[in-house]
């Protein structure tokens, strides 16, 4: 390797929210991009649906399949899939605001009728092999070019049992180079501050601390990444991924319902899809962020190296 080829390369994206009817068009968007960029993984940081309908993660697993079938790239590289659920796959039929009510009549359906094609339904694990052809695992951890990444999906708290994951195999994670985490809610008290919305309960951010070279994933707030606050450099590093379906400014709501509504491909909607770009080097990671509707960098690229 020289000082131009990162040991590892790999998508960072979040909050899908796909629907079974509505056009996948951004996340193939995404995902071409990426393939272009010869990306070893792609992360997702949860909320792959809008309403927590099979139909809805089969569409997520078609669209990865359209653009890595067999999880390879045209090259033949395997490019591995770091996903995990997040709130919306696990309860999202149960909001009941205006969005979903507009959704599900866009579409021609009612709520009852979704009822038993919700993944809680069909079960987790089932919908899981069904789409992605993998088993699934409440806390999963796959190796990518040797480095190793931790995912673990949840709604509004930190994963189940990851106190007793962590226990149980912290001897084997590295000490001379990063690890990366993955889960849906932001840890507490990171990225974008104290009382930052779409935290977890802090089970994360204790359990995290106690490695200083961990690089931890997370989604939710749907908060643009155009900001120096979007990464945190504590105890460990915490990263947000932003949305790739619609953003909240925190302050203007109806830049929030804005870009709601472009999601249902209502006039007036603001579009708005960001994602990251992870280049692993020795000594250094470096993150592109990229703003996937005008097709455009967003700022200079973070640089983050271990002694900040």
């Amino acid at each position: 390797m020289n000082e131009t080829s990162p040991l590892l390369r790999f998508a960072a994206i979040s909050d899908l929210h796909l629907t079974d009817l509505a056009s996948a068009s951004t996340f193939r968007k995404a995902l071409l991009w990426y393939r272009d960029q010869r990306v070893d993984a792609v992360l997702i940081a949860g909320d792959l649906t809008d309403h927590g309908l099979l139909p809805q993660l089969e569409n997520a697993a078609a669209t990865w399949r359209d653009v890595f079938p067999g999880d390879r790239a045209p090259d033949g590289r395997h490019v591995e899939k770091l996903f995990i659920y997040g709130n919306h796959d696990y309860d999202g039929l149960d909001y009941r605001d205006k969005w979903m009510d507009a959704a599900f009549d866009f579409h021609g359906v009612s709520r009852e009728e979704a009822e038993p094609l919700r993944i809680r339904n069909v079960g987790f694990d089932k919908a899981w092999e069904r789409c992605f052809g993998e088993p699934f695992a409440p806390i999963w951890r796959k190796r990518v070019k040797g480095f190793d990444f931790i995912g673990g999906h949840s709604a509004w708290r930190s994963p189940d049992g990851l106190e007793a994951w962590f226990a149980e195999n912290a001897a084997t994670l590295p000490s001379d180079r990063p690890f990366f985490y993955v889960q849906h809610p932001h840890p507490r008290d990171t990225v974008y501050g104290p009382g930052a919305p779409g935290c977890d309960d802090g089970t994360s951010t204790r359990i995290l601390s106690r490695f200083p070279n961990a690089v931890a994933f997370s989604g939710h707030s749907h908060i643009p990444i155009t900001g120096a606050d979007a990464v945190w450099r504590g105890a460990f590093t915490s990263i947000a991924t932003a949305s790739l379906s619609y953003g909240f400014w925190p302050g203007e709501p109806e830049k929030t319902a804005a870009s709601r509504a472009a999601v249902l491909g209502w006039e007036g909607g603001v579009p708005f899809a960001q994602g990251l770009l992870v280049d692993v080097f020795p000594g250094r990671i470096e993150i592109l962020r990229r703003d996937f509707v005008n097709d455009a960098q967003i700022g200079d690229p973070w640089i983050l190296r271990p002694d900040h």
